[in-house]
């Protein structure tokens, strides 16, 4: 599939790999290169997660082979919903800036980002952040409710000492919300450890893949390249045989010309010299003759 503008996602990342997300044409001059990328990044665990642009479309799958030979693993591209006024891209992008903000992550940018995507993208954060605070806001007013109404209902009925002590050790103060809050971000401090852990682990599975399937790459790139000269040596062979066969057929012409001027000459020599009765003279003139075409023939042959 070709692409300009996708969601990138992998393991084993660098500065060095999210920094730079050109790379060469397979067939022609030249390299494709990123206009623009944002990644947040993890080198503790190896993941990063990004939004890159190209200046012009690449295919998918070469921007993940490209990324598997610098070592990444576990890749995933997406691609973006077309005419949605950038609202998919514009989510993956703040996205990747709520990545950022988390533990051990940083930003790493390249080029300057499209100002309506910039803008869709700081909508959404905007509206998420309004919808954490609501969140947050709805759930203490709830605690306050509860609260009061508890008191009320105690105040109502009543009660003795003994049983108000036991309510109120059941009604949820301040201080038990805040340390409800606090045990909730251990949990949740707990649960980004393991999720780290479980990075660190895939990345390192992934690495492994990456080595062998960078190998076989090898392996076949190196048959190919003994194919490619086996070949090349063949068709040379070739082209010399019949280089050769030419020559040979070009001698042999030539030397059948001859053969028939000779006869033609010597035709005409027994005519002029009929008169002539003298076996031997002809006949050593026929043995030059054919001594001559004899050391015509073994020249060529040596020529070949």
């Amino acid at each position: 599939m070709k692409i300009k503008r996708c969601y990138v996602s992998f393991f084993n990342a660098t500065q060095e790999i999210v920094g730079n997300m050109s790379f060469p044409k397979s067939r022609a001059e030249g390299n494709y290169l990123a206009a623009y990328s944002e990644f947040a990044l993890n080198q503790t665990t190896g993941f990063a997660e990004g939004l890159v642009e190209f200046e012009e479309q690449v295919w998918s799958n070469a921007l993940e082979e490209n990324l598997a030979v610098k070592g990444a693993a576990c890749i995933t591209i997406l691609t973006f919903a077309n005419n949605d006024n950038n609202q998919s891209a514009g989510a993956a992008l703040a996205r990747v800036w709520k990545s950022a903000k988390g533990p051990g992550f940083e930003i790493v940018s390249r080029g300057g980002c499209n100002a309506r995507l910039l803008a869709k993208a700081e909508e959404i954060t905007l509206a998420d952040e309004k919808n954490e605070k609501e969140a947050a806001k709805a759930f203490d007013e709830k605690t306050q409710a509860v609260m009061a109404q508890t008191l009320l209902d105690v105040k109502e009925t009543m009660v003795t000492k003994d049983v108000l002590k036991d309510t109120v050790a059941g009604v949820a103060t301040k201080e038990d919300v805040a340390k409800s809050q606090e045990e909730l971000t251990k949990m949740r401090e707990r649960a980004e450890r393991a999720e780290n852990f479980g990075f660190v682990k895939r990345g390192q599975l992934g690495a492994e893949e990456s080595k062998k399937t960078k190998s076989l790459r090898m392996e076949i790139a190196n048959l190919k390249r003994q194919m490619t000269d086996r070949d090349k040596k063949d068709a040379e062979r070739d082209n010399h045989i019949r280089e050769r066969d030419m020559r040979m057929d070009a001698h042999l012409f030539r030397t059948e010309q001859f053969i028939k001027q000779m006869e033609d000459s010597a035709r005409r020599r027994e005519d002029n010299d009929s008169r002539r009765d003298d076996r031997d003279i002809r006949r050593e003139e026929s043995d030059g003759i054919l001594r001559e075409i004899l050391g015509r023939l073994e020249r060529a042959l040596e020529d070949v």
